[in-house]
């Protein structure tokens, strides 16, 4: 008897705390203690009290409505709204349950028999999400048939807060913010070690002459200068006696200069001087004759004829998230290849799609125009997408 004690005891630890709705034992009996849900209606075998705290809006929040416990077939139905069509997850307590089917408005988990009778904290996650708008926490009480029911017991404390869930995916990044003032000036830095000599500056030009400096005391005798020139022959002196033979005379002055003589033959031709500015630039001159025409030139490549232009609208379709959707093809009419293409949005979803490739395909597989698409700013799944494709299409030669 100890022993199941332990293994009870252990279970609950595992589960958890219990808060707001109730189940009984079949599917449709009525808990005589039920209250009334948060729009004032008969909940039947449970009462659904949102612990979440906060305003949602109705079309898009998880809601849990009612939930019905079968001990027999070890199964807990939920119904409410908005569970999606991805498999929730659920978890009791910190337990996570066993999903056996889903839809949008109804969950079937598996219930074991082994866990004893009492009340249990139910958390329901779409997408496996954790944001406010994506969960929803409720109260199951268990109790076995045929079991002795006492009177309901008083609502127990909250429970101690579960543990953090995993982190979301990182958003987008923000717009650059506005640029800050300029911080203020620094301070200077130490002066920095002398660099090498640079090269020599040109030579400047000359400055004014400066003025004459006081005369300097006389210098040294200098040395004897050269004999200078014998000067003019005196006037002739009168006749005196003749006597002894005197020396000879020096001689008289140079006599008048004669007629020049015939020119020299012409001397060898000087080094080339300097090249002289250029001339300004002359009048232009006369427009010449035309000249001939000269051979034509290659033809130019083919154009297209016969432009159509092909589009169709799409179904509805879903895009789930981080997927690409399957391609959106148009062929072209027979004999036609294409030469443009493009595409259209029709609803405010597919503002969330974006563009893989949008291409012209002209193979074994596609004559025409083919475009992929997927959900990457959507954050769950996207339903009741529609676009519409085109592609001109023409006779190339």
């Amino acid at each position: 008897m100890a022993k199941t004690r332990t293994v009870i005891a252990a279970l609950v630890f595992f589960l958890g705390a219990a808060t707001v709705a109730s189940a009984g034992p079949e599917s449709n009996k009525k808990d005589p203690a039920s209250k009334k849900g948060p729009q004032g209606s008969e909940k039947g075998v449970q009462t659904l009290t949102d612990v979440t705290g906060v305003e949602v809006t109705p079309s898009t929040q998880v809601r849990v409505m009612t939930g019905t416990l079968n001990r027999a077939a070890e199964t807990l139905v939920l119904e409410g709204v908005n569970f999606g069509t991805e498999p929730p997850a659920v978890q009791c307590g910190t337990f996570v349950m066993t999903v056996l089917s889903h839809s949008d408005t109804q969950i079937v988990v598996q219930f074991p028999a082994s866990i004893p009778d009492g009340s249990y904290l139910f958390s329901v996650y779409r997408n496996r999400s954790t944001s406010q708008q994506d969960f929803d926490v409720f109260y199951v009480t268990a109790v076995t048939p045929g079991a002795g029911a006492g009177s309901v017991g008083p609502q127990g404390p909250v429970g101690p807060a579960g543990a953090a869930g995993p982190a979301g995916p990182q958003g987008p990044a923000g717009e650059p913010g506005a640029t800050g003032p300029a911080g203020p000036a620094g301070p200077v830095g130490p002066a920095g070690a002398v660099g090498p000599t640079g090269p020599a500056g040109a030579v400047g030009p000359a400055g004014p002459a400066g003025p004459t400096g006081a005369t300097g005391p006389m210098g040294p005798a200098g040395a004897d200068g050269a004999p200078g020139a014998m000067g003019p022959a005196g006037p002739v002196g009168p006749a005196g006696e003749t006597g002894p033979a005197g020396p000879v005379g020096p001689m008289g002055p140079a006599g008048a200069t004669g007629p020049q003589g015939p020119a020299g033959p012409a001397g060898a031709d000087g080094a080339t001087g300097a090249t002289g500015p250029q001339g300004p630039t002359g009048p232009m001159g006369p427009m010449g004759p035309m000249g001939v025409m000269g051979p034509q030139g290659p033809a130019g490549a083919n154009g297209v004829t016969g432009l159509v232009w092909v589009e169709a609208t799409t179904a509805p379709f879903s895009a789930p998230r981080q997927v690409n959707v399957p391609p959106i093809e148009l062929a072209c009419p027979a004999g036609k290849v294409p030469v443009a293409g493009g595409w259209d949005m029709l609803n405010l979803n597919t503002q969330n799609l974006q563009v893989v490739s949008s291409m012209a395909v002209n193979d074994s597989s596609l004559v025409g125009w083919r475009l992929v698409v997927r959900n990457v700013f959507g954050p769950t799944s996207l339903s009741s997408c529609q676009l519409k494709i085109y592609v001109g299409c023409a006779n190339v030669q």
